[in-house]
């Protein structure tokens, strides 16, 4: 993974199992209340995809989530990567 830069924002993806006004809206305070406790350092960069949304960019082979498997941490697995 890049080494970190200070002024460099938190990229955070969130899979929903479908799409709902509420439950990101949700999210999104949550990340808001997450940034506003530590004065906006780091800023959240927050993408909300559903479950059909990711597999369809899997279909596309989006090198966005080439990105993700590739620099990101999996809190379910605890590690990075798939």
């Amino acid at each position: 993974m890049d080494e970190e830069k200070p002024d460099s924002d938190l990229d955070v993806l969130v899979a929903v199992k479908e799409r709902d006004p509420e439950v990101e809206r949700s999210i999104r305070d949550a990340a808001y209340k997450v940034m506003w406790d530590y004065n906006f350092h780091p800023l959240i960069s927050l993408k909300i995809l559903s479950q059909e949304e990711i597999e369809e960019r899997r279909r596309l082979n989006s090198s966005f989530l080439e990105i993700i498997e590739r620099e990101g941490v999996n809190p379910v697995q605890g590690s990075s990567g798939p």
